[in-house]
Order: structure tokens, then sequence, then C-alpha cells
């Protein structure tokens, strides 16, 4: 709206929307990255992800987002969790 001349005005200027750094948590075992991403504000998204070393089984193989990167705080972070043993299923014929 038009103001007389001389009129002050306040403009508030944001300086957009807040974000936090995503820890990397590749590496660590399921309830660890869970923990650790959940104390830094954010959701977790878990997924299965086929495995064929034992030694991997239970551990975040991939994130998304990345560690290092900026995400807007109470989003969904999605870990890819190793799954020994766990097959998938085909999808053509035999």
């Amino acid at each position: 709206t038009l103001q007389p001349p001389n009129t002050n005005i306040r403009l508030t200027v944001s300086k957009g929307p807040t974000t936090s750094m995503v820890p990397d948590v590749t590496t660590l075992s399921q309830n660890d990255a869970q923990a650790q991403l959940k104390a830094s504000g954010f959701k977790v998204r878990i997924v299965p992800q086929p495995v064929s070393d034992p030694s991997q089984d239970g551990i975040v193989q991939t994130q998304d987002p990345t560690g290092g990167t900026q995400a807007p705080p109470n989003s969904f972070v999605t870990i890819a969790v190793g799954k020994f043993g766990a097959t998938t299923t085909p999808s053509g014929p035999p």
C-alpha cells in the first residue's frame, strides 16, 4: 500500500529456510545410524539392501541425502541397511 512521504517502513528479510548438516552414517550399525540421525534432528527411513558379506549385515551401505550435505530439519534421511542372505525377487520369467 502507498504510504505518505517520510513514513518509516519496517522490513523483515528472511535468511531463508534453516538447514542442518546431515551426518555421514555409512558404515555404522543401523541402531547407531538411527540414533545419530535422530539426535541431529532428522527422521529415518530404512530400506533393506542385500549383501553377500555377512559382516555387512545390519550395516548402513548408503544414505540419501549424503553425509556432509545440508537438509531441512525434521526431513527424512533414507539409509540402505545391509541384509545378509536376503534375496531379490526375479523380475522376469525363469
